[in-house]
């Protein structure tokens, strides 16, 4: 009986721990060769920043993106057009700007099964692959004593070949 009781906590907290997880997201370092792909395009993109060359930029981006820090009513998407003129207004004079110089910057791959799709290209498919640019604007403390800090992500799909910005998050 002893013996049962314990399988039995040991199944519940196993069941505690692991549901936890979600299992559509699956994150991991570059590997070699997707970083000797993406590094030089995110060099190349981050110097259209650094030249505010919103031409180039909207070229390297979708018509729509998942802005998370965007503000928009009711909709998760906006446009590229839109993002340019609110949000890289002044970038040169923001923490982001300095981060990236800094670079404070992580990169990333992320996989998720049964995502939204709505903004890919047509036969995308149906796992979606961001590569993911992490900035961090503010360590934990810099930007106020007890302040968490806070990060920036510029997420990148592959299409055809070719990189496209897919979206903007922050967190927290």
């Amino acid at each position: 009986m002893k013996h049962l009781f314990s399988f039995i906590i040991f199944c519940f907290i196993s069941s505690l721990t692991y549901s936890q997880l979600d299992s559509n997201f699956v994150f991991k370092k570059l590997s070699q060769n997707d970083s000797l792909n993406f590094n030089p395009f995110w060099q190349q993109f981050n110097s259209f920043i650094t030249k505010e060359d919103t031409s180039k930029i909207r070229l390297h981006s979708l018509q729509a993106l998942n802005c998370d820090i965007c503000n928009h009513a009711n909709n998760q998407y906006t446009s590229i057009d839109s993002i340019l003129i609110n949000n890289f207004l002044n970038i040169k004079t923001s923490q982001l700007f300095k981060a990236i110089q800094q670079k404070r910057i992580t990169l990333t791959k992320r996989q998720q099964q049964n995502s939204d799709t709505t903004i890919t290209p047509e036969k995308y498919g149906e796992i979606l692959t961001t590569y993911e640019v992490w900035i961090q604007t503010y360590h934990p403390n810099e930007f106020a004593s007890g302040h968490e800090g806070q990060s920036h992500c510029f997420q990148f799909i592959k299409y055809n070949g070719h990189f496209k910005l897919f979206g903007i998050t922050s967190i927290p």
